[in-house]
């Protein structure tokens, strides 16, 4: 139990660090789990209101039993679970001694302040008042708009996991396992970011919405 206990405090340290890395976008939450129910023993952030003694959202134990078989199923996955808030999440399970569940670390990014943040940067950037006549001219490998930057996140996605191999060729169950990536990573809370996929991988944006469709059903069960 006291090792249970060292195990906690180390994590609980790490909390003014990890705030002080992501900054005002975020929360950081350290939750204690005993005999199936958890709670709140650190925070760091306003976004979500959070409180010391706060009981632990049902959906962080639901995640603990594929995250214990694939952990990184429980990094930057979108979560839809706190009304009124679009989150990505990361969850680190905390395991004791005993390998036995005693705690979770969570931290939430608000992808909503991040859009709306990503929007203005894009609208600045191309406004008249910020072209200048005489610019050099453009260097055609430079990212130059949110949407450019989606394109070549997709590229590096698609070459690393399909290397020659045809998206629009392969078995419907490992399309929707890439979707479901794409999806876990954020891509498609960009605007345009369908559009962006359906053309790379010649398919319909129909296609890529039912995909999405299915995935965020199951998502729900």
């Amino acid at each position: 139990m006291n090792e249970d206990r060292r195990i906690m405090k180390s994590y609980e340290q790490l909390l003014d660090m990890l705030y002080a890395q992501f900054g005002e976008t975020c929360n950081i939450t350290l939750y204690s789990i005993s005999n199936g129910k958890g709670k709140i023993v650190g925070t760091r952030g306003n976004m979500l209101a959070e409180q010391i003694g706060d009981p632990m959202p049902d959906y962080i134990l639901k995640e603990y039993p594929e995250a214990k078989r694939t952990p990184q199923k429980a990094f930057g996955f979108i979560n839809r679970q706190v009304p009124g808030f679009l989150l990505r999440t990361s969850l680190k399970f905390i395991t004791g001694e005993n390998d036995e569940l005693i705690g979770c670390l969570s931290i939430s990014h608000n992808l909503m302040q991040i859009k709306m943040i990503m929007s203005f940067l894009e609208e600045f950037y191309r406004s008249d008042s910020y072209l200048k006549e005489n610019e050099p001219a453009a260097d055609p490998t430079a990212i130059t708009s949110v949407q450019d930057f989606v394109s070549r996140t997709i590229d590096t996605f698609m070459n690393e996991r399909l290397g020659g191999s045809d998206f629009a060729r392969l078995p419907r169950i490992e399309k929707l396992k890439l979707i479901e990536e794409l999806e876990r990573k954020g891509i498609f809370q960009v605007k345009g970011s369908v559009e962006i996929i359906a053309k790379k991988v010649n398919l319909t944006k129909f296609s890529i919405y039912n995909y999405l469709d299915e995935i965020r059903t199951g998502d729900e069960k």
